[in-house]
């Protein structure tokens, strides 16, 4: 398969907002023979014009239709009818998307030069099941990297049968699925027994620069009393604020560093009395959302780095954290709360099964030796991006029932 296949891969969000862009990337670098087009979520004229007008505007000017990243990874914006959350309740309408996007596709496919008889339709939402054989594709892969089933405010949820049933179709009618998790890998394999498991992985060199002598604390930073216990990623329910706050009652000599912006959350939960006290604390900071590119310099001022999420969470069991192999790539001491997923590092994790533990936990990490950093970052290399690609193109070579012939 590397060098005999081309990817079409329908992104489930917009190029710059989705984290698998990384994989996606370490898959053209490690492999010049395969050329990846990737397509953004499609405008739809009726509903994108009163959500995102700044992108229907650069699609009218021919900005960004199509970038290339790399000598083989594009990026397409296309256009459709109508938005995929409606199409289905509107007669034709579904028929109709395939066709104006098939079109619009099949054109870019051969202006790029990715070979039509070599096409992998590469999906990852149950909303892309009606794109199922819009290319002609010769293999069909399921990227599931998430349970979306357990977003709180996600579209699919809100017909949860219908989609349900659309993923249903989609395992049945793939040739490769890839989870992150365990608990991911046990579900879409009962339906699909060409099912692996393939974690998340971090941007080793970004992060890896925290380490670095000449990576210089931001200023934002500099002001903040030691000992400082940090959380870089986006702020939802999911997260368990009352933890940090407990922290942060228990702890008040200890400076709590909140990098990150809301994103999906209940706007209820945002304006909480939680929260609204958490905001009063003196030794909570909130920094707001930061460019991923500055984040080495404030991850360079943390003492601990916090993974806080709620292990009750449905979405949390199926999850595989990004900020596990980013902040394993940092070299900082790690403080998480019990999680299928980060129980394999336990090693080099401080894990905490309730407050007190995480508590304990944290003090324990305030007081570590240099050599646990050497361990994490030897662990974020062979978690890396370009590992994950790798091992995914591996699995596509070696599956018998995966190669095109």
């Amino acid at each position: 398969m590397i060098n005999g296949s081309d990817l079409v891969v329908f992104l489930a969000n917009d190029w710059t907002g989705f984290f698998r862009r990384y994989l996606f990337i370490s898959m053209a670098k490690t492999n010049a023979n395969c050329r990846i087009l990737c397509v953004q979520r499609p405008i739809c004229f009726f509903t994108t014009s009163f959500l995102n007008r700044r992108k229907v505007f650069a699609w009218f000017k021919k900005e960004q239709r199509v970038t290339r990243l790399l000598p083989n990874l594009f990026v397409y914006q296309p256009v459709l009818f109508l938005n995929d959350n409606l199409a289905p309740y509107v007669p034709g309408a579904v028929e109709l998307n395939r066709k104006i996007l098939s079109y619009q596709i099949m054109k870019k496919i051969g202006e790029h030069g990715l070979r039509k008889d070599r096409l992998v339709l590469w999906i990852s939402d149950p909303i892309h099941e009606s794109y199922l054989g819009i290319i002609n594709e010769k293999k069909r892969v399921y990227d599931c990297f998430d349970d979306y089933f357990a977003i709180p405010g996600n579209p699919i949820i809100k017909n949860i049968e219908k989609n349900r049933l659309r993923e249903k179709h989609i395992l049945e009618n793939v040739d490769l699925v890839l989870t992150v998790s365990n608990k991911l890998y046990e579900s879409k394999s009962k339906v699909n027994n060409n099912t692996y498991m393939v974690p998340n992985a971090a941007d080793v060199e970004l992060f890896g620069r925290t380490s670095d002598e000449s990576t210089a604390v931001h200023p934002d930073m500099t002001a903040i009393p030691h000992p400082i216990i940090g959380m870089v990623g986006n702020l939802h329910q999911r997260i368990d604020f009352r933890l940090i706050r407990y922290l942060a009652l228990v702890h008040p000599e200890w400076s709590i560093v909140i990098v990150g912006e809301w994103s999906g959350a209940d706007p209820d939960f945002i304006n909480s009395d939680l929260i609204k006290d958490m905001k009063k604390m003196q030794n909570i900071h909130w920094m707001g959302r930061r460019p991923s590119e500055v984040l080495p310099n404030y991850l360079k001022a943390f003492d601990v780095c916090i993974i806080p999420y709620s292990p009750e969470d449905r979405f949390n069991i199926s999850c595989s954290p990004l900020k596990l192999y980013e902040y394993l790539a940092t070299g900082k001491p790690i403080v998480s709360t019990n999680l299928p997923a980060v129980n394999g590092f336990s090693e080099v994790v401080h894990i905490g099964n309730n407050y007190q533990e995480f508590e304990e936990g944290t003090r324990l990490a305030l007081t570590e030796k240099n050599g646990s950093g050497a361990r994490r970052i030897k662990l974020a290399y062979k978690n890396s991006w370009d590992n994950r690609a790798n091992e995914i193109f591996s699995i596509m070579d070696n599956n018998g029932k995966y190669e095109i012939s």
